[in-house]
Formats: structure tokens, sequence, C-alpha cells
């Protein structure tokens, strides 16, 4: 879940208009890394500790199989702050067996910038 669109404008990934429009209306692209290719899975409305993360919490739900242990990972671009807010609120809703937090490194960074912050799981 990216903080911002700006870098995804200034890397040209999406345009001007599709960047200002998504900052009006504090739009928050959810990514998908799958078999080594980035997509789009879905764009959230709100902030990244409000409905945002509310939705990345129920796209894990669904993805989950709860008879299985579940290990969380945690990445972020520079803020761990935001990383263990967003372990906190896993925590309320699943039972994971381990968080790891994860730097993201400077290659990732310049492309989804400041501010970013991602999970990932395996069972």
């Amino acid at each position: 879940m990216l903080d911002s669109l700006d870098n995804l404008y200034k890397g040209g990934r999406i345009g001007k208009a599709g960047q200002l429009v998504g900052s009006l209306l504090n739009i928050k692209p959810v990514l998908n890394l799958h078999a080594g290719e980035i997509s789009a899975y879905e764009k959230v409305r709100g902030n990244r500790e409000g409905k945002a993360l509310e939705r990345l919490i129920e796209i894990l739900k669904e993805k989950i199989d709860p008879n299985k242990k579940l290990y969380c990972v945690i990445g972020y671009s520079d803020n761990l702050e935001a990383a263990e807010y967003m372990a906190e609120k896993l925590k309320e809703h699943l039972q994971c067996e381990d968080f790891i937090f994860m730097q993201m490194g400077c290659v990732i960074g310049i492309h989804i910038g400041l501010g970013a912050v991602g999970m990932t799981f395996y069972q």
C-alpha cells in the first residue's frame, strides 16, 4: 500500500491527471506481487491507518486458510511506526505465529516512495 502517488507519477507509471485525482481523493493503491510480477490489486480511499488498512486485513483474511499456522512479514520503506501499527491491527483480527519486520531496500523505495508499508504471509 503506497502512501502517495508521487513516485508512480515521477516514474511514469501514472499520468499527471491520475496522480492529481488520486491525491485529491486520497486513493491508496494496493499492489500485488505474484510470480515476480507487480500488479494493481485494487484502489482504496482513505488513509493508511483507516479504511485502506482495514481493506488490506480483509484481503488477507480472504486469502488464508484458517486451519493452518500463519506467519506475517511486514515491510516498510522509512516508517517503522507505521509497520508496528499495522502489526497491532493485524493482531486484533488474525493469529499470526510470528511477525517479521523488514525495511525495504532503496531499489523498491525509488518506485514506491517514502511512507509505504506492505505485508506478506505464508502458511
